[in-house]
């Protein structure tokens, strides 16, 4: 949002995020690691952060 004093979070948006569950299956932790992968343009360091989720997907012996 933006207000006399500069750029502010909408917190209506963030406590939606907040809020969100954690995903239970394999079909919704590659949905986040999607939203993810699309949200990464514009948040330079966000696969740094994202990198234990997306590690979820890897397949092990």
């Amino acid at each position: 949002m933006l207000s006399s004093r500069g750029i502010e979070a909408n917190p209506d948006k963030c406590q939606t995020i907040l809020d969100m569950k954690s995903p239970g299956t394999l079909k919704e932790v590659q949905q986040l690691a999607g939203q993810l992968t699309s949200l990464s343009r514009f948040l330079p360091r966000l696969a740094e952060i994202a990198q234990p989720i997306l590690l979820l997907l890897k397949k092990t012996e």
